[in-house]
């Protein structure tokens, strides 16, 4: 795959590269910072070389220079840090009709939309949810335990609907937390790795 970038300049005058962002492909963030600083010809300069999505932690690595001078042109191969974003690239390149009921791929808006969700699970020591596709071209992430479970459907609405089984407490709830979003943590933070 080709990358697109975005390079910040030490000033007008010498026009000198300090520093670059580009676009992620795996965490769709527009003017994503990487984790090479200064001139990224000088530190990525063979084949095998990486640099890692300083947003997502998805790790790219260079595979061909194509005989170009523009490392941006060379091929590159992704390996995402979290399986929630190489599920999510899976899922947006499905066909159409994929569960033969007229399901339309994952769409590229969900990214966005769960994006900041993701994080919070990889910062907070949070147990990677099953990501699943929902026919509507959105979202669900499921969590599962002996006790408990929890349904987090991202719709392409924007909608937040929350399915949450809790055996030991004799709680089964559904919510749309459309208008709360932040109330999510509250129930994702039963699901933390021990």
């Amino acid at each position: 795959m080709k990358l697109k970038h975005i390079q910040e300049t030490c000033c007008d005058e010498c026009g000198n590269a300090i520093h670059y962002h580009f676009n992620c492909p795996v965490c769709q963030i527009l003017g994503a910072e990487i984790t090479v600083y200064g001139n990224i010809w000088e530190e990525i300069t063979k084949i095998g070389d990486e640099f890692e999505c300083e947003e997502c932690k998805s790790i790219f690595k260079l595979m061909n220079q194509n005989d170009s001078v523009d490392c941006w042109q060379w091929e590159w191969d992704v390996k995402p840090k979290s399986s929630i974003y190489a599920k999510m690239l899976e899922y947006s390149n499905l066909a159409e009709n994929w569960d033969s009921y007229g399901g339309v791929p994952m769409l590229k808006k969900m990214f966005d939309i769960v994006n900041i969700y993701s994080k919070y699970f990889l910062l907070n020591d949070v147990m990677e949810p099953k990501v699943v596709p929902v026919s509507n071209g959105g979202v669900q992430f499921e969590w599962d335990t002996n006790t408990k479970s929890l349904e987090l459907e991202f719709t392409p609405k924007k909608e937040i609907l929350v399915l949450y089984d809790d055996a030991e407490l004799g709680i089964q709830e559904d919510y749309d937390f459309t208008n709360t979003p932040w109330k999510i943590t509250e129930l994702v933070n039963n699901f933390k790795i021990i």
